[in-house]
């Protein structure tokens, strides 16, 4: 199962793993968009695709480590992990982006 860092609104940054879309919907709270993570690793950022739509609050820092356009934000809880591998399925979190956003946000579970 991919491990991942959980960046919620509210509360400290922590490890998650995820093994399914279920799963990847739970931890977002709904259908799952992907975006890119502003890191030369290739990372994805993964938040609720219908968040703005059901009013979910802002999420400021997934809103800075996401390669968003001007003035475009995230709403709810989202994670990061790594890029797809060869086949299509999700791997872990790169270690140096793990180490960047605990780095940033210091005081999450890091473990």
């Amino acid at each position: 199962m991919p491990s991942a860092v959980l960046i919620p609104v509210v509360g400290g940054l922590r490890r998650v793993t995820f093994g399914t879309l279920e799963e990847m919907q739970a931890l977002v709270g709904g259908y799952v968009e992907v975006l890119r993570v502003a890191h030369p690793s290739g990372a994805l950022l993964f938040c609720n695709e219908d968040g703005k739509r059901l009013r979910l609050r802002p999420n400021p820092r997934a809103s800075l480590v996401a390669a968003l356009p001007a003035g475009q934000y995230i709403v709810g809880d989202a994670f990061v992990s790594g890029s797809a591998n060869s086949h299509g399925d999700e791997t872990d979190v790169p270690a140096d982006v793990a180490a960047w956003l605990f780095r940033l946000w210091p005081g999450g579970a890091e473990r």
